[in-house]
């Protein structure tokens, strides 16, 4: 059974390190799939999130990463890639998620269909808010994340204008 899993992570109280969470809101509000799919914010679960990634048939991530070039910048790695090579992710979850990555790909159930679209930040420190660089990429990763999806074959519909503020918290 299909369970596509679109998991925004972060840190909305340091910086850029928000960008994650802050594009699983935006990926909610502008998108509708079908009812297989789920948007989740996985705020700085490490470990916890295991269980979310092995349970999942198509996998994207949102999230705030060490990459090359400027401030938003955006990066896309395979999340078999991003397991395999660690030192990515550079935010407090860093650690957990990337052994998250790497157990579920030890125990063959990390999903074949994985994508981490990420954002080079602008700027880590305590506030809120995300740099002018990374906010401008924002919405090119949300399209970047509906697109994955749409490439594996999920039903995933533009909010036509207007309609985007009606939540649908937890999936989208």
């Amino acid at each position: 059974m299909r369970r596509a899993l679109v998991m925004g992570l972060g840190n909305p109280l340091y910086g850029d390190d928000g960008f994650g969470v802050q594009a699983i809101a935006a990926f909610a509000r502008r998108f509708r799939c079908e009812p297989s799919v789920a948007a989740v914010d996985g705020g700085t679960g490490g470990l916890d999130l295991l269980a979310y990634l092995e349970e999942a048939s198509e996998l994207v991530l949102l999230d705030a990463v060490r990459g090359p070039g400027p401030p938003g910048t955006i990066v896309e790695l395979s999340a078999g890639e991003l397991a395999r090579r660690g030192g990515t992710l550079l935010s407090q979850h860093q650690v957990g998620l990337e052994e998250a990555l790497g157990l579920a790909l030890w125990r063959g159930r990390l999903p074949a269909r994985a994508m981490l679209v990420g954002v080079v930040p602008g700027w880590l420190q305590l506030g809120t808010g995300l740099s002018p660089a990374v906010a401008a990429a924002l919405p090119e990763a949300v399209d970047r994340a509906a697109a994955w999806l749409r490439r594996w074959g999920v039903q995933v519909m533009e909010v036509p204008m207007g309609e985007g503020d009606r939540g649908n918290e937890g999936s989208a």
